[in-house]
């Protein structure tokens, strides 16, 4: 495992690479449509994921199906 000052740079440096990559301005092009349907496909898969993925949900549904004639 990585020791706390190794961990702190590499910390440091994954943010400034972030930072200098949010200050790149993205390139548009004029031939593709814009689709209006994007932010409802991202929120649409985020909510699934969140919801499916919820462990406690997961293991209610495990442990009923388990103890059903309980």
């Amino acid at each position: 495992y990585l020791s706390p000052d190794v961990l702190k740079w590499v910390l440091v440096v994954s943010f400034v690479a972030m930072a200098a990559w949010v200050l790149i301005p993205d390139k548009l092009d004029d031939d593709e449509e814009i689709s209006n349907r994007g932010p409802f496909i991202a929120s649409f898969i985020a909510f699934f994921v969140a919801e499916i993925g919820d462990k406690t949900q997961i293991a209610t549904s495990i442990l009923g199906a388990q103890y059903a004639d309980a």
